[in-house]
């Protein structure tokens, strides 16, 4: 598989069509609603997972057991609720990862301040207190473990591992105490918990150093180790070998199968970087996805576009940087999740601000909107859209269908742009695209965009369309100027080799030339 990389020399790339919108579904009730994680399975249906405060009102059919509760809706294929579950105790309880289990089921992970109430059986350890629970595939528990020390501790991922057991990323501020082995690093530390096929605690580790280290993702890797990402703005002490760049860094950690370090890096600009998700690749590379508002800097080779921006970066099996790709527009965009799609590229979920700037070709309907953003591997834009309504929709994941995508969030917004059915106050979002059809923009039949004359030491002429955006760019893929004419001025650049991105404001980029100035 081709590397990510800041060149965009290749221009026989896919071009795909905007999507439209097959379904879509605000799942209501009055008060606070918010979507976690979300699952969706095999026959195109839908586990998703929420946090909510809210009693029995619009599609919620249970009270709320005490503060913020788990709420579990299954939806099928169009969107449809088979059925949904509140969980929870007296206080607040709340799940961050979700996996299906082999046998249909489901497994969570979170945190829970509770004591034994309601669906709690276990009583709480500290503040709050990792909560792992193991549900059939109508929502019924099946067991559940309450893990934790006298502070506050909270799973942030789990995965499934090859011996039928999980592994699960916590964060941690306990020292030694209740379940808790190893001593405090730092003011957070990341805490490895494997647990077996029925949750028993089979070991821990406590990786850390003098800061904050907050584990995002966790998965075992091709070898049976683990691989744990996060972000961290700890110095170099501890478990940690280089010191923070900025605010906060990206930090990848690779273990041996009982949780022993083999290799962390720190990977970051001169501001904040903040991983959220990564995945493993088959030939045992690593592409994480997080936001960054850091300029060129360090590890950083692109300018950030606003604020934050989506930063992609392809980690090779020892943890060295293969490749990266800065994707925004002017202001604020976070990407969350990322997962590879059958065709061996990749889908990015998050959520933005910007209006047409950047990478980002469409306003905002609102304040924030969905971005869902694929990208093939070398780092181009496929595909794009924006997707909101009138105020603030959130996207938290997205994945593949056999026929479409589907995006998972949660919306303020009423019934206005992209948006067909009011919200409460919050409600969960869940919103099914088309998949688009691809084709080849080099294919002379349907793009005949060309550049004259070429070499040029002056002004170069497009015969592209009005209104198609052309973006110019160094050939380290820094933005040097755009515009909406047909003619480009590079009288003032130093001589070399440009490339000029021509996007359709509706389709997308539609073709990649070459300009050389002698």
């Amino acid at each position: 598989m081709k590397t990510f990389i800041a060149l965009l020399l290749f221009i026989n790339i896919a071009y795909t069509q905007t999507t439209d919108i097959i379904w879509q579904n605000t799942i209501n009730a009055s008060d606070f609603d918010t979507v976690f994680t979300a699952l969706t399975l095999s026959d195109g249906s839908s586990l998703v997972v929420a946090t909510s405060d809210s009693n029995a009102s619009g599609d919620k059919s249970e009270n709320s057991n005490g503060g913020n509760d788990i709420w579990l809706i299954r939806l099928d294929a169009q969107g449809d609720i088979l059925w949904e579950e509140t969980l929870g105790g007296s206080l607040s309880d709340f799940i961050n990862s979700a996996q299906e289990t082999t046998d249909g089921g489901f497994i969570l992970a979170g945190g829970s301040k509770s004591d034994i109430s309601g669906d709690k059986t276990e009583n709480n350890i500290g503040e709050n207190d990792v909560w792992v629970i193991k549900i059939n595939a109508t929502g019924t528990i099946e067991w559940q473990n309450t893990i934790g020390g006298t502070n506050s501790d909270s799973a942030r991922a789990i995965a499934l591992t090859n011996d039928g057991g999980y592994i699960v990323s916590a964060s941690s501020e306990s020292g030694i105490s209740g379940d808790k082995t190893e001593g405090r690093k730092g003011q957070i530390d990341i805490w490895l918990l494997k647990l077996n096929s029925s949750g028993t605690l089979q070991w821990q580790n406590t990786i850390g150093s003098n800061g904050d280290d907050i584990p995002t993702v966790v998965g075992q890797t091709n070898d049976g180790g683990y691989i744990i990402g996060g972000y961290s703005n700890s110095d170099a002490e501890d478990d940690k070998s280089e010191g923070v760049s900025g605010f906060n860094d990206f930090w990848v950690i690779k273990t041996d199968n009982l949780g022993v370090i083999e290799w962390e890096n720190t990977i970051g600009g001169n501001a904040s970087d903040i991983l959220r998700d990564l995945v493993i690749l088959d030939n045992d590379n690593f592409v994480l996805a997080g936001y960054s508002d850091s300029n060129i800097s360090l590890d950083k080779t692109q300018d950030s576009r606003g604020t934050f921006d989506y930063w992609i970066v392809e980690l090779a099996a020892n943890g060295s940087i293969l490749g990266q790709s800065t994707i925004g527009g002017d202001d604020e965009d976070f990407a969350f999740d990322i997962k590879v799609t059958t065709d061996g590229n990749y889908l990015i979920a998050g959520q933005s601000k910007s209006d047409t700037s950047g990478e980002k070709l469409k306003d905002s309907n609102g304040a924030i909107d969905y971005w869902p953003v694929k990208i093939d591997n070398n780092g181009t834009i496929l595909w794009q859209e924006t997707i909101g309504g009138n105020a603030n929709d959130n996207l938290v994941c997205a994945a593949e269908t056999d026929n479409g995508y589907i995006l998972y969030g949660h919306s303020f917004s009423d019934v206005n742009g992209d948006k067909d059915e009011n919200s409460d106050f919050i409600d969960p979002w869940i919103v099914k695209l088309n998949k688009e059809p691809t084709f080849s923009i080099e294919d002379d039949t349907l793009n005949k965009i060309t550049v004259y004359p070429n070499p040029s030491s002056s002004i170069v002429f497009l015969n592209n369309k009005e209104n198609e955006l052309l973006v110019l760019m160094d050939i380290l893929g820094n933005e040097i100027q755009r515009t909406t004419k047909s003619q480009i001025d590079i009288s003032n650049l130093t001589s070399g080799v440009y490339l000029v991105k021509i996007f359709d404001q509706k389709k997308g980029l539609i073709s990649v030339k070459k300009i050389i100035k002698p």
